[in-house]
């Protein structure tokens, strides 16, 4: 549906309005079991899937993930170099993009059907949506299929990267078997609520929402990586984001990823009646109920919300980080910022999402 934003000029700058009296909701209220459940099935999608920037040990890549659709089985993912840096009043921005489906089922369709049907997955790179290259650096994404995942490299894997077609190891899609795809009950869906308004407040996040470690500080040259799920919170208008920082530890047997920490964040979203976003908060959570995995306050590190950013093309200087938000620690000896508004308007002004 083609919608149509009207701006107002004048002594009042932009009329908000709330939505329309008995229009249909562009989302649903979930319970908090449900909430709950999408975030710990994201949670161990997350524990299986890796993010790997090549030939540098200081860069330190995200991969966002969140579900597609309102079944159960199917994900979207972005994946993107770490391109925040710079000091305080002199930040700048600049990535590479990496992005992906992921699919899975409960029983594959073997080729022998003598074998037994068991439980695939299918990885597939978004080449419109990514910056596909053709030298280092590049990024691999990987998931673990076998049924308890232990790091790298895993005993059933499928993986793409960024690699154009007719490079070498240029990787666009893999499909693969696996019992972990049970185990981990990735082809489930907790609630069958989420919308397509929902699934473009996760693409907005998925583009604007960044975290780093080599802003305000030099970087770390320890490999880490970060996966970052995104999925709803009970309210209607709240949406939540959960920042793994993964670190490698290598040795003369191989490389392992370790969770080595887990930051929660809340997303107030708000917009008027022909859905478009106009304000917003985003918090630090102290804590991760539900989740067997404890949280940090904060982190050590910050996050930003900023504009989207044309990958691989352009970049961002310290105006466009004025204009966003940020929350966390600038690094960790640093106090933690809380809280802080977004203005969502301003931010997607000049994108396809205003």
């Amino acid at each position: 549906m083609r919608v149509t934003f009207i701006f107002l000029v004048g002594a009042s700058a932009l009329l908000l309005v709330a939505p329309t009296a008995g229009a249909a909701p562009l989302t649903n209220p979930l319970t908090d079991s449900q909430a709950s459940c999408d975030e710990l099935q994201l949670e161990r999608l997350a524990l299986r899937v890796t993010l790997v920037q090549s030939s540098s040990d200081f860069a330190h890549p995200s991969l966002l993930l969140w579900r597609s659709g309102p079944g159960g089985g199917s994900y979207a993912g972005l994946a993107v170099t770490d391109g925040i840096n710079g000091g305080a009043g002199f930040l700048v921005r600049s990535e590479t993009q990496l992005a992906l489906d992921l699919v899975t089922a409960a029983t594959g369709d073997p080729l022998n059907p003598a074998r037994s049907l068991l439980p695939r997955a299918t990885l597939v790179r978004r080449d419109q949506d990514s910056n596909l290259v053709t030298t280092d650096p590049f990024l691999t994404v990987t998931m673990a299929l076998e049924p308890v995942a232990v790091g790298l490299p895993p005993m059933v894997p499928i993986a793409i990267n960024n690699l154009a077609a007719g490079t070498a190891a240029a990787a666009a899609s893999a499909s693969a078997a696996g019992r972990g795809i049970t185990v981990d009950d990735l082809t489930s869906s907790c609630e069958n609520l989420l919308t397509p308004f929902d699934q473009r407040i996760f693409t907005i996040l998925s583009r604007t929402v960044r975290v780093s470690q080599c802003a305000f500080s030099s970087c770390n040259p320890d490999g880490s990586a970060y996966t970052i799920t995104l999925f709803r919170g009970a309210d209607p208008q709240t949406y939540r984001a959960n920042a793994y920082l993964y670190s490698d530890l290598c040795d003369n047997n191989g490389c392992s990823y370790i969770l080595s920490e887990k930051v929660a964040y809340e997303f107030k979203m708000n917009w008027d009646s022909t859905g478009s976003l106009t304000t917003g908060e985003v918090t630090v959570l102290p804590t991760c109920a539900g989740s067997p995995i404890a949280c940090s306050y904060g982190g050590g590190y910050p996050l930003f919300v900023l504009p989207p950013l044309w990958a691989g093309h352009a970049h961002q200087g310290q105006h466009l980080f004025d204009l966003g938000a940020r929350v966390g620690n600038d690094n960790p000896q640093s106090p933690l910022r809380p809280q802080a508004t977004i203005n969502w308007q301003a931010l997607l002004a000049k994108s396809a999402w205003n």
